[in-house]
């Protein structure tokens, strides 16, 4: 059985969902794009789009049983259709899928910086349904590092797609993913990743220290950034992270919003927003898991707020 067959039966397979209010749903497989550091074109082979027919039918499906927060899921999925002239653009898919009624959020992981599109940004800003949240990876802000990684941007171009989408929806909660002590990644190079930090205003990230990859390219380049380098390149972008994230979290503090309650654990209560900010939140109902709140932000946190219960949303 070769990749492709086994990537179209993988979108074949009848799904199972662990919560009844929440779900992801698979819009593709696969990846095109072959960034130096990853396996997953090796793993899963290239890039195959599910049929939007059957993807809108089981959004629509979900959002009937009740499910209130639906991730469409793609190793790129701002490349959805690619591969089928006959497929809809994944602007269009998300216009349909957020034309569907009902009361629920959708959102979506993980774009590309290279392939995010105006249209995209539009459907987003005018949509009723789509959460104002985005996880663009950047992996690193030095240019030569973005090559020899086979980003296909530069800094200056991601900075420039952020102010974009800033620009279009000034409330987007915006994430990213960045690898560091890349092979051969100078202190200077690295110090380029620190300034765009700092210009692009991170509100969460996943910083991960590169570990190398049997089978990928840069399982063959030298891995000569210290452990202890790593992890203290890892923590500097924290400190900025945490800077940044906190002063994003302020401007909900004394505001109502609406939340999604998605955890009980012991006596504490825990809901997400539109931007998908984790809340622990006071005197809350304790059936009101899986249900629509209105809640009033009381303190915020570098990666999280407190809020206080006011009544249901539903």
């Amino acid at each position: 059985m070769n990749l492709k067959t086994k990537n179209i039966n993988y979108l074949k397979i009848t799904p199972k969902y662990s919560s009844t209010f929440k779900a992801n749903v698979p819009i593709s497989f696969g990846c095109n794009n072959f960034c130096t550091y990853c396996a997953v074109p090796y793993t899963r082979g290239r890039e195959i789009s599910r049929s939007s027919k059957e993807i809108i039918a089981e959004c629509k499906n979900l959002i009937k049983n009740g499910c209130k927060d639906i991730t469409l899921l793609g190793q790129n999925v701002n490349s959805y259709g690619h591969d089928n002239k006959n497929e809809l653009t994944f602007a269009e898919l998300l216009k349909r899928v957020d034309a569907i009624p009902g009361h629920y959020w959708l959102r979506y992981t993980s774009p590309h910086p290279k392939d995010m599109t105006d249209d995209v940004i539009e459907v987003m800003k005018n949509s009723k349904h789509i959460a104002h949240q985005l996880n663009l990876p950047v992996q690193s802000g030095d240019d030569e590092v973005l090559r020899r990684m086979n980003r296909h941007y530069t800094a200056e171009k991601y900075l420039a797609l952020v102010k974009k989408i800033r620009t279009a929806m000034p409330d987007i909660a915006l994430s990213t993913d960045t690898i560091v002590g890349f092979p051969s990644e100078t202190k200077k190079q690295f110090l380029n990743t620190t300034k765009l930090y700092r210009l692009a205003k991170f509100d969460m990230a996943y910083i991960a220290q590169f570990s190398p990859r049997e089978g990928t390219p840069a399982w063959k380049m030298p891995d000569d950034v210290s452990k202890d380098e790593k992890k203290r390149r890892k923590d500097f972008l924290n400190a900025i992270l945490t800077k940044t994230a906190l002063a994003y979290h302020k401007q909900f503090e004394n505001k109502e919003m609406e939340v999604l309650i998605d955890e009980i654990k012991d006596k504490s209560i825990f809901g997400r927003n539109f931007g998908w900010k984790k809340i622990i939140i006071s005197n809350a109902p304790k059936n009101s898991l899986g249900k629509f709140g209105l809640v009033k932000i009381t303190k915020a946190k570098p990666f999280g707020l407190e809020a206080v219960w006011l009544r249901y949303n539903d």
